[in-house]
């Protein structure tokens, strides 16, 4: 959550702020500190581009992880959870990066130490659906796993 209001802070926006209103945010101040209009001094150019960078990133990373932007992707992350398998995680400070099978990468926020143990050591997990106990192989393990944690992962955010 840190991460996600040091962002809001550079654009200056709320959590209310809905995707069209990021954009005129981002778009009005991207003019103001845009690099082109900093041509009198290497030093104010410098400043502007190392600003501008801020922006731009600010404004993926908050577009990536807003809810709109969810709901549009909803049918190919379940898409991606369910059908492929994990080449390949890492975590750090409650981020969870998780590259899938079908090239697919997302990050999770706020994911406890724990859940991440979990993933490192199964190689199976045992689960309940329907009332039946099922044994699922490590291919298996994302749409599982990250049902499993959907009370804890405050946010999934594609990469790429």
């Amino acid at each position: 959550m840190k991460r996600i209001e040091r962002h809001r802070a550079i654009l200056g926006v709320d959590d209310k702020a809905t995707l069209s209103d990021l954009k005129k945010v981002y778009r009005k101040i991207m003019m103001e500190w845009h690099p082109d209009k900093f041509q009198d001094s290497d030093e104010a150019k410098k400043m502007a581009e190392e600003k501008s960078a801020k922006l731009i990133a600010s404004y993926h990373f908050l577009v990536s992880v807003h809810i709109e932007t969810h709901e549009a992707t909803k049918d190919a992350y379940i898409a991606t959870t369910t059908d492929a398998s994990i080449d390949d995680f890492e975590f750090k400070s409650e981020i969870l990066r998780v590259v899938f099978s079908d090239g697919n990468e997302y990050e999770y926020y706020g994911v406890p130490k724990a859940i991440y143990v979990k993933l490192v050591n199964a190689t199976h997990l045992i689960v309940l659906q329907d009332d039946i106990s099922t044994k699922i192989t490590y291919t298996e393990v994302p749409a599982k796993l990250l049902e499993e944690t959907s009370n804890c992962v405050q946010f999934a955010k594609q990469i790429g």
